[in-house]
């Protein structure tokens, strides 16, 4: 797209996208309010840490497609534009979103670097010896990749629990697609999800996509509202 994009009257404002995405994260969020947070086994409340990892993913997954097509609106793109557009996309992850809105809206500059996240860190291996640490774009990005491995492991029956499992490894093996088992627990058989790594997924879907967004909108002359997105701790 050019650098000086026509303006669309009839497209809405960006905010909108970002209200539908928080929209969606309810039900995620209201799973993780009801957990009881107990130590030692959780039981069948461990069902809830897949669950919030489905829940935020699919949730950032439609945000992207709905943001990108509200701001190619903007710029004056036809319908057949967005189309195609959106239908290069497939499971996009934080990298994805980020190199995406780069092509179409960034004109006036790149996202340079990004907002160190606050994750969960399990400090002690093979056991839930956890601190809460800062961890750098670069790093979070990488996460978000394995997290996408997660999520194609659980929504295709490629691992018969999230408990205690040899998790697959990335159908192309490079450095920028991490195994999944990388923001896993390691445990006695292999990796566990726990309720702290989902947390750490859903951080990185949810304030990895604020920060791409507010930088995209800033291309488009706009500013967005995130005081209603739910945290996840």
């Amino acid at each position: 797209m050019s650098s000086s994009p026509s303006f669309s009257l009839a497209a809405p404002p960006l905010q909108v996208s970002v209200d539908r995405f928080v929209s969606m994260l309810r039900m995620p969020k209201d799973l993780l309010d009801i957990h009881p947070r107990k130590k030692g086994n959780s039981g069948k409340w461990a069902a809830v840490n897949p669950a919030l990892v489905l829940g935020v993913i699919s949730a950032f997954e439609g945000f992207v497609e709905d943001f990108v097509a509200v701001g190619l609106s903007k710029q004056g793109a036809t319908m057949g534009e967005i189309a195609a557009e959106i239908g290069k996309w497939n499971n996009p992850d934080l990298r994805e979103f980020s190199s995406r809105v780069e092509t179409v809206f960034g004109g006036a500059g790149k996202i340079v670097g990004g907002r160190d996240i606050r994750l969960n860190v399990n400090t002690k291996t093979g056991h839930s010896t956890w601190a809460e640490r800062d961890v750098a774009w670069d790093q979070v990005v990488l996460d978000a990749s394995a997290w996408m491995q997660v999520r194609h492991a659980l929504t295709h029956g490629l691992v018969p629990s999230w408990s205690d499992v040899r998790w697959p490894p990335p159908l192309r093996k490079t450095v920028s697609r991490p195994a999944a088992s990388s923001v896993l627990r390691e445990s006695g058989n292999g990796h566990t999800l726990v309720l702290q790594n989902a947390l750490n997924c859903c951080r990185i879907y949810t304030l990895g996509a604020q920060h791409i967004a507010d930088s995209s909108a800033t291309w488009l002359g706009e500013s967005l509202d995130w005081s209603k997105l739910p945290e996840f701790k």
